[in-house]
């Protein structure tokens, strides 16, 4: 079954603006109240137009005790409501940035090689440490021994496709030019083992 990824993601970002908007408001109140205190006129559908004075005696803020309690209640559900919602909103958040990543590893399953696959296994293998540049190099010489199409493809080539994917990275030890698996790296081989993928792919 093909899964539609990307409608998903915009599923998801439609059904959370509303939330974020509303922290928005609740978090600026402040601010918003001080600019609609700012307003002087106002224009309403039908040309009704509507002078306000700039300033206002400041209404008493005391409040009777027979509603103290139920005004308390009430602040107390708003901001239950209010956290719950920040929960639900965190977890979409998580739950799309989940998603972004699944789309970014289907999109290198469809076009790494098999052999760069087994490379990345090796790689974890070594763990920081690494592999020399040289040893890769030898590597990839067998692999263009089985797989000779692979002769105009040059090692560069081979390696830049897994750095620019954030695969693999380059580095340094003792002056010597080394290659190792990143956290993303590992992320994409528990990804495809999770999803019981074919690691025998061409080349």
């Amino acid at each position: 079954m093909n899964i539609n990824y990307e409608l998903i993601l915009e599923f998801i970002k439609i059904i959370i603006w509303p939330g974020l908007i509303s922290i928005f408001i609740f978090k600026f109140k402040n601010e918003i109240k001080g600019l609609i205190n700012r307003i002087v006129s106002a224009e309403f559908p039908g040309g009704i137009k509507v002078n306000l004075p700039l300033e206002q005696k400041t209404p008493d803020k005391n409040i009777p005790e027979e509603i103290k309690d139920s005004i308390e209640i009430k602040k107390e559900f708003s901001d239950k409501e209010l956290n719950d919602l920040q929960r639900q909103i965190n977890v979409l958040l998580s739950q799309i940035n989940t998603l972004r990543t699944a789309l970014i590893f289907e999109r290198i399953y469809q076009t790494i090689f098999g052999s760069q696959i087994n490379l990345l296994e090796e790689l974890r293998l070594k763990g920081t440490n690494g592999v020399f540049y040289e040893d890769i190099a030898a590597y990839y010489q067998q692999i263009r021994i089985k797989w000779p199409d692979l002769n105009s493809y040059p090692l560069e080539n081979y390696l830049n496709y897994l750095i620019n994917s954030g695969l693999v990275e380059v580095f340094f030890d003792n002056e010597k030019k080394k290659c190792r698996i990143t956290p993303l790296g590992i992320d994409f081989l528990e990804y495809i083992k999770k999803l019981n993928y074919s690691k025998e792919k061409v080349f």
